[in-house]
């Protein structure tokens, strides 16, 4: 079982490479300036400064951050969360629960939910419906990201910033991470 779970492990991480590749591949930063998760968008790439009407899958992978706290957010679409490796603990409508895959969880908007302590190997399919919400209400908003040198589109009640990968993004997580491993060092 181990064995066919690392293979698969390794198919998946060369089709993210793809994905990345060929433009599918988008950062999410949280409010303290974490790589919160990959989405890889296997069918439309989505415009995070548009909200899609039509119904979309991605993948999430696990980003650089172990145990950090999202922020509660909501979202303008149902949402059917697969877990396919790893867990998470998950805020919503008022409970706190901790789901290892494999599992389902399903998201309905108007509620706010979070996302904590995320372990390491954590890989979701994601797949939202309609959006349900009428266009009065802005999902997305452009606000400074003075993390990385510009103007990104972001969640406005949680702080995220959503990035389309590029190399020269790349650098400047590598070299935010270097820093905090410094600084990390420094301050024992």
């Amino acid at each position: 079982a181990n064995t066919m779970k690392r293979y698969l492990l390794k198919l998946f991480d060369m089709w993210c490479n793809w994905m990345k590749a060929n433009g599918r591949m988008f950062v999410i930063i949280n409010y303290a300036g974490q790589i919160s998760a990959y989405r890889y968008y296997p069918l439309f790439v989505e415009n995070p400064l548009v909200v899609s009407w039509y119904p979309n899958i991605f993948f999430h992978k696990a980003g650089d951050l172990r145990g950090a706290h999202e922020l509660m957010h909501d979202h303008p679409w149902t949402m059917i969360s697969v877990i396919l490796t790893g867990g998470y603990t998950h805020i919503y409508n008022g409970t706190i629960r901790k789901y290892t895959a494999p599992n389902i969880l399903k998201i309905t908007p108007p509620t706010k939910h979070a996302i904590h302590d995320v372990e390491e190997d954590t890989i979701t399919l994601v797949l939202h419906g309609f959006k349900r919400r009428g266009s009065d209400i802005l999902f997305y908003n452009r606000v400074p990201d003075k993390r990385y040198g510009k103007t990104e589109d972001s969640l406005p009640n949680s702080g995220v910033s959503i990035l389309k990968w590029t190399p020269e993004l790349q650098v400047k997580i590598d070299r935010r991470k270097l820093a905090m491993k410094k600084l990390k060092k420094a301050q024992k």
